[in-house]
């Protein structure tokens, strides 16, 4: 088995968790959420996040994927949508930090942070948590 059919696999494999899961068995986001997460913790690792970084991306996405499930319209492109959620947040964090460098070095203090980010960010973590 080459590496297409690997990554063909892990892409069904999802797309059939995912169309489950819009038909009502919440219990296969569960599944989903199993077999994508490593992959989009290596998307946001190869972006250069920390891992304090790397792991709010990809709950972002989680969450991102939750709250707006019914516009991917295409159970097969979850995958890649999910792939790019978390490249993008990784890279508006970058852009909101306000740093240009690889290395998103959290050990920097921020001493001006945006406040509108900072709640949008807050807020998106209190709806993940709950």
């Amino acid at each position: 088995m080459g590496t297409d059919d690997t990554v063909q696999t892990l892409a069904t494999r999802a797309a059939t968790a995912f169309g489950a899961y819009r038909d009502g068995d919440v219990r296969a986001m569960d599944e989903l959420v199993d077999l994508l997460t490593p992959v989009l913790w290596h998307t946001a690792r190869a972006q250069g996040a920390s891992e304090s970084l790397a792991q709010d991306a990809v709950q972002t996405a989680w969450l991102r994927l939750v709250e707006t499930s019914d516009r991917v319209k295409d159970p097969q492109a979850v995958m890649g949508w999910l792939i790019v959620t978390v490249r993008r947040e990784c890279w508006r964090t970058r852009t909101v930090d306000g740093r240009t460098g690889l290395e998103l070095d959290e050990s920097l203090p921020d001493d001006h942070p945006d406040p509108s980010a900072l709640a949008v960010h807050r807020e998106d973590h209190r709806v993940l948590w709950a």
